[in-house]
Parts: C-alpha cells; structure tokens; sequence
C-alpha cells in the first residue's frame, strides 16, 4: 500500500520566513511522536500503521487544531521575545548604570584633595587681588576730589590724612593768576 502523506505543513507555514508557522509545525510534530510513543507502548512497541495514523491527522487537520497550534507558537513566540527583550533592556540597563559610574569615578578621581586645596587657594588669591583692585579704583575717584596727605612713621606706622583746602593753600599756575 503506498503511504499517504498529510499536507498540515502547508496549512501551518504560509512561507518558508514564516517563524509562528514553521512552530506551530514543530508543535505539531511534537504532537506526531508523543502519538507514536503512547502508540508503541500500547501496542508492544509495534509501529503505527498508515490506517493506523489516520485518526491522528484527521484531528490534527480539523481547523480548530490548526488554530491552536497557531495560537500556541504566538504564545511562544511572544514568551521568548518578553524575555529577550527583558534580558536585553536589563543589559542594557547595567551596562549604562556601569558607565554612568566609570565615568563619575573618572571625573571624582581628577577632583583630589591636593587639587581641590588649590583651585580653594586660588580663590581666595582672586578674591583679595580683586579687592585690592576694587579700593584702588575706589580711592583715585575720591582721591581726586580731596587732597591727602601720606605720612610714613619711624616706627613702620604709616597714615592717609584728608586735608582740608582753602582757596590760599592751593598753587595756581601762572595761566590762572591772569586771568
């Protein structure tokens, strides 16, 4: 008798690309050998025959199966893409997490304690240069209004007087007595 071929692959697989069909078909195959196993162990270890077979995929051929196993490798498929998409964003997460530190201690490791002395050091310098800058500036606008006297002691004390002038005490240059 020649044997009769069932053509569920091609009611399961549209393609050969089509990856829920082609495990929808392993699941079908899967189905195949448990029916053969429980078969054997019926039947004395003797194999099925093609009359034998038939009721099998007569059941695996209604469309309410070929639905369901369809349905079962969408399950699968979308489990194993949860999962892969789980571990890759965890991955991704870690990685980034990972850099995110190796790049602080790079910058935290620059920041020493000696360095961080200095850049407090040179602060303090800018501050009082800039100071200084400011009461000089500030004292050649009043110093040009007033008249001052500077009188350094012997004992290394020194003194800025404002004097008070009178029109007498000032030297007028000769342009000025003529006019």
């Amino acid at each position: 008798m020649a044997r009769q071929y069932n053509f569920i692959y091609k009611q399961l697989v549209e393609k050969e690309s089509d990856i829920v069909g082609n495990i929808a078909y392993s699941l079908y195959k899967a189905d195949k050998i448990k029916f053969i196993e429980d078969f054997k162990a019926k039947n004395g270890d003797k194999e099925p025959t093609e009359a034998e077979f038939q009721p099998f995929h007569d059941i695996c051929c209604m469309e309410s199966n070929i639905n369901r196993y369809k349905m079962q490798a969408l399950n699968i498929l979308q489990g194993f893409l949860d999962d892969t998409l789980s571990a890759t964003t965890k991955q991704i997460e870690k990685d980034l997490e990972n850099n995110y530190k190796k790049e602080l201690m790079d910058i935290v490791g620059k920041t020493t304690v000696k360095s961080f002395s200095w850049n407090v050091f040179q602060s303090v310098v800018g501050a009082f240069v800039f100071m200084l800058l400011m009461c000089g500036i500030v004292f050649l606008f009043k110093f040009s209004e007033h008249q001052y006297t500077f009188t350094i002691g012997g004992s290394g004390s020194a003194k800025i007087e404002m004097v008070s002038s009178t029109p007498n005490d000032t030297i007028v240059s000769p342009i000025q007595q003529k006019k």
